[in-house]
């Protein structure tokens, strides 16, 4: 599995979270910018992925409202550090 796979996988995993607690709403942020594009596209070129998309907007189109966000890594890097040292403390 490559990375792209690994985002539209966890992209999924959340919209099967978001589907089973019953929101008509849903409003993701991704620093993926390559799944955020395919599914604001509703189009993949690469075939590999069309599977992918195609599981996610199943889950996507039962929703009243969908929206998803790109966020570059230079806005989110704060939330990540700390993010991180939260997992490393709650490991030990």
């Amino acid at each position: 599995m490559n990375n792209h796979e690994a985002e539209f996988n966890i992209l999924y995993k959340a919209l099967e979270l978001c589907r089973k607690k019953d929101h008509s709403a849903v409003w993701l942020k991704t620093d993926s910018k390559i799944v955020c594009d395919f599914v604001e596209k509703r189009y993949v070129k690469n075939e590999k992925f069309q599977p992918y998309l195609e599981k996610c907007l199943a889950i996507i189109d039962i929703f009243a409202l969908f929206f998803i966000k790109w966020i570059p890594e230079r806005e989110y890097q704060h939330a990540d550090r700390l993010a991180c040292q939260a997992v490393h403390k709650n490991s030990k």
